[in-house]
């Protein structure tokens, strides 16, 4: 057992680590701007970026460009180019090494951390689902969203995985939401609109217990090539990000 310890004690200490690191990036105790709304133009000015563990690396080198507000923009390039760069840098996972990057005509230096990534749906590459509901996985994406504040205290009190419970033991989704209360129905809605609009609400409804199916660690229990031609972690991730931009 003893190397089992020692490794233990290693890890501990490289998470100790991180734990008490003070951020350098964190205006969520300042008078940071909170705006209430948003029309989503980004724009990046002579950005220059190197990460820290390879100060020899320059990943963006005075980088202009404008994305406007409700048009779809890709952005397009070999591996190591800097795209996962440029989406951090937007949620200010990380600050440039010199220039700037504007919201709305608004450095993001300026606005509260917490507010700004309220405002922002990101979807990763590599899916990641908690071992619940499908319901209750793509809700997440309301939480801390600045249009849906009002449903937080909901969303957080565990009343949707007691919904899902009711729904795999026979009784009807919409039902039982309203049983509940007008809030998990207005999740409810929202959380299906999303699947609409992605073109999978009729896949999901096909399951055995629809959107009270429980997807496992990881999204193991739907993965695909098991039992389910969709890629649905995948699919269950993206909708994660998409329903916190919906306002029905």
């Amino acid at each position: 057992m003893l190397p089992l310890f020692g490794s233990a004690v290693a890890a501990f200490a490289r998470v100790r680590k991180d734990i008490e690191t003070q951020p350098t990036i964190d205006n969520t105790e300042t008078k940071a701007e909170k705006p209430s709304t948003i029309e989503g133009a980004i724009e990046l000015r002579d950005v220059k970026f190197t990460y820290s563990s390879r100060p020899d690396h320059p990943i963006l080198d005075g980088i202009s460009l404008k994305c406007e507000a409700g048009q779809l923009t890709a952005i397009v390039g070999l591996s190591g180019s800097g795209k996962s760069t440029i989406a951090s840098l937007i949620t200010r996972f990380y600050d440039p090494t010199s220039g700037s990057v504007f919201l709305d005509g608004k450095n993001l230096k300026d606005i509260n951390v917490r507010h700004l990534r309220g405002f922002i749906s990101l979807v990763q590459q590599e899916p990641s689902l908690l071992d619940r509901s499908i319901i209750e996985n793509i809700a997440l994406g309301l939480i801390n969203s600045p249009p849906h504040a009002h449903l937080e205290q909901t969303l957080l009190s565990g009343v949707l995985a007691q919904v899902a419970e009711d729904v795999r033991g026979g009784q009807d989704l919409l039902k039982v939401a309203e049983k509940v209360g007008p809030e998990v129905v207005e999740i409810i809605r929202h959380v299906q609109h999303a699947a609409e609009l992605a073109d999978v609400a009729g896949f999901v409804d096909h399951l055995e217990f629809g959107f009270a199916t429980l997807v496992g660690s990881g999204g193991s229990r739907v993965s695909p090539g098991s039992t389910y031609s969709y890629d649905l972690p995948s699919v269950i991730t993206t909708l994660t990000a998409l329903v916190a931009c919906l306002d029905l």
